[in-house]
């Protein structure tokens, strides 16, 4: 009999063993999930970043071209309201 408890105890202690050395060499490995989404967390927190800066360039870009129109306009306008009132008189 003392050789069945001895069987009996060996596998459940190697199991043991196996397990202690499978936690120890990776922390991913037995929590994979996690570690899966802190690496789409960081994605989404970089794609996010990259976002706000290419619609701030986006933004920015319009303005100017915007700005330029608004100033190319309105001096068009003074110039031909001042030509126009220099050839009524005469």
């Amino acid at each position: 009999m003392s050789t069945s408890k001895t069987t009996k105890t060996g596998p459940a202690k190697s199991a043991k063993r196996k397990s202690a050395k499978t936690k120890k060499s990776t922390s991913c490995s037995t929590s994979g999930a996690s570690c899966k989404e802190k690496l789409y967390v960081r994605l989404c927190i970089l794609l996010l970043a990259l976002n706000f800066a290419l619609t701030g360039y986006v933004v920015h870009s319009v303005l100017e071209i915007q700005d330029e129109l608004t100033t190319d306009h309105s001096s068009q306008a003074v110039t031909t309201t001042t030509t126009e009132e220099t050839q009524t008189p005469e």
